[in-house]
């Protein structure tokens, strides 16, 4: 129950970079609403979770669904931000409703927790991240650490790189003992609060847009 309290602390860290859109939000271009909408819907589902499971005991049903929309968004970012072009964002749209549907309404149910998509999602992202630092690295000429698109997607590819290891292991079902369990959802809460920190910056990074007037 403690380890679970302290699991709650850190998944409201979330409010840290909701802060930083309402500060910054006069600022905020289009090219990163998909990502604040998903931060909105973090927030939502949290705090949802926290309920569902003083009342049922699982979060599953709203996990599921949110997993989903979090990637269906995420993949729109990317598309935004060019990292990939129109055909392949169709190409990982379907291939992900796919995947989700089989593996949460096929092999499983609403009710209980699917590895397969969250896998397949995570490392879809993952992969998606790297290629956008890589491509930020050449091509953005400032400090990389000031770019709001290398934050987020440093803080992408920490967070649903660890998450798709464990998601491997979910899936082969590999009999671990309860404490390695425990030990592992720490791991992943501690590694959800440092990209929401990471998130913080790269949303306060983002700079007030020049307005040039001819004289």
């Amino acid at each position: 129950m403690r380890q679970f309290t302290i699991e709650v602390i850190i998944t409201y860290s979330i409010l840290l970079p909701l802060s930083a859109v309402f500060i910054r939000r006069r600022y905020l271009p289009k090219t990163f609403y998909p990502f604040i909408v998903v931060l909105i819907l973090g927030a939502l589902n949290e705090t949802l979770s926290v309920w569902m499971i003083y009342q049922d005991g699982t979060n599953a049903v709203n996990s599921n669904v949110y997993v989903l929309l979090e990637y269906l968004l995420l993949l729109r970012q990317f598309l935004l931000w060019k990292c990939i072009g129109k055909k392949i964002y169709i190409l990982l749209f379907v291939s992900g409703l796919l995947v989700w549907n089989v593996d949460v309404l096929l092999l499983h149910n609403l009710h209980r927790h699917g590895a397969l998509f969250r896998c397949f999602a995570s490392l879809i992202i993952t992969l998606l991240s790297a290629r956008q630092i890589n491509e930020l690295t050449f091509l953005d000429p400032g400090p990389l650490f000031s770019s709001p698109g290398f934050l987020i997607c440093l803080a992408f590819g920490f967070y649903f790189g660890l998450k798709s290891i464990w998601e491997v292991f979910s899936i082969i079902e590999v009999n671990l003992q309860p404490q390695f369990y425990s030990l592992v959802y720490l791991i992943l809460s501690v590694a959800n609060g440092i990209s929401n920190l990471l998130y913080s910056m790269a949303i306060l990074c983002i700079k007030r847009r020049r307005v040039f007037t001819s004289s």
